[in-house]
């Protein structure tokens, strides 16, 4: 899951550098677009830390660092270049990109969601057997829902695979 959450970053640093470049391209002053991706860092660090607060702030921490590593490697890619190499016209590579960069961005938001399992399973353990089968549900601090499963003594020794929870 970290590296899904850096590869966001490292995806929404590409976007935000490329598009930089192209707009300073015409102006030639390429060198703004690792500062203004580097400048982005700060505005995720402080969303997470003072809107987003908590653990889940946590997730923006390792957004940056994905910008951060797109911000480094662009200064270290620009610094090959010289100032009167770059050309002022759109070659076709970075007309692919326009598109190119915001699909992947987009595409890999939706599969990380559509993979992503909706339930966590916080304790395994041993109880002793009861009579009956029953489960109860409870909400967490983070707003889930758990489910306590307790088993009878027909499942001793078996083992079970929920696959589904429906709430209702």
């Amino acid at each position: 899951m970290l590296f899904q959450i850096i590869l966001i970053g490292l995806l929404i640093g590409a976007n935000l550098f490329f598009f930089t470049y192209l707009i300073t391209k015409k102006n030639k002053l390429v060198y703004l677009s690792p500062l203004v991706t580097f400048l982005s860092i700060p505005l995720f660090l402080a969303y997470g830390l003072y809107v987003v607060r908590g653990w889940e702030g946590m997730t923006f921490l390792f957004i940056s660092l994905g910008i951060l590593i797109v911000s480094v490697i662009g200064t270290v890619l620009l610094s090959f270049r010289s100032r009167k190499s770059i050309p002022n016209n759109v070659k076709k590579l970075e007309k692919v990109g326009v598109f190119l960069l915001p699909f992947l961005l987009v595409s890999s938001l939706l599969l990380i969601t559509y993979l992503d399992k909706e339930y966590w399973v916080l304790e395994k353990g041993v109880s002793v057997a009861s009579s009956e089968s029953y489960y109860k549900t409870s909400d967490l601090i983070e707003g889930n829902k758990q489910v306590y499963i307790k088993l009878s003594e027909e499942y001793i020794g078996k083992e079970i695979n929920i696959e589904d929870v429906k709430q209702g």
